[in-house]
């Protein structure tokens, strides 16, 4: 059996109305656009890539767009 209080059965996601999930994911994505594109305008990949790129790859790859 699981039990789960009353708060839980109001707050799980699939009862949130369309409006509480465009509150919550509006600001989120917000910030993820601009952080991105604060961060692609001073290194050529994201920070994911580049560890992958590195991993895979024999080299060091730069980071940074060149001066």
């Amino acid at each position: 059996m699981q039990y789960r209080s009353e708060w839980e059965d109001q707050h799980l996601p699939h009862t949130w109305t369309a409006t509480t999930v465009l509150l919550i994911a509006g600001p989120i994505l917000t910030v993820q656009w601009l952080w991105s594109t604060l961060w692609l305008r001073r290194y050529r990949q994201g920070p994911i890539e580049w560890l992958w790129r590195r991993a895979t790859w024999s080299h060091r790859q730069p980071l940074r767009h060149a001066a």
